[in-house]
């Protein structure tokens, strides 16, 4: 399963709901505190202080978004609002590019954590 982690400042965003519907994401961990307005709107969503999920915590960076797959512990990081489309499209590219080769030295030298 893919779990979306962001910071409250995407909650009420187009391209969140854009997002999770693009990727048939049905749930979120949200880094801020829970307000009445978004728990009437939103379901699936859990409110913590971080972006932690099943001992790997990431760094909160406005207007990003980590999705998390739980089957195989990969993680990808998903920037908003910073670039045009084409040029945030050619960023997750080498962002992507970039996590699989830390993946790759990290299970060469044993280490698992993000």
């Amino acid at each position: 399963m893919k779990i979306a982690l962001f910071g409250e400042e995407l909650l009420e965003t187009k391209a969140l709901r854009d997002f999770f519907q693009e990727r048939n994401i049905g749930s979120g961990i949200v880094s801020g505190k829970e307000k009445e307005i978004q728990r009437n709107q939103r379901t699936g969503l859990v409110f913590q202080n971080e972006l932690a999920i099943e001992n790997c915590v990431f760094s909160s960076i406005p207007d990003t978004l980590v999705v998390f797959d739980t089957k195989t512990k990969k993680w990808k990081r998903y920037y908003f609002n910073l670039f045009t489309d084409e040029e945030t499209d050619v960023i997750s590219v080498l962002a992507e590019d970039i996590n699989q080769s830390i993946d790759r030295m990290n299970a060469r030298y044993g280490k698992r954590d993000p």
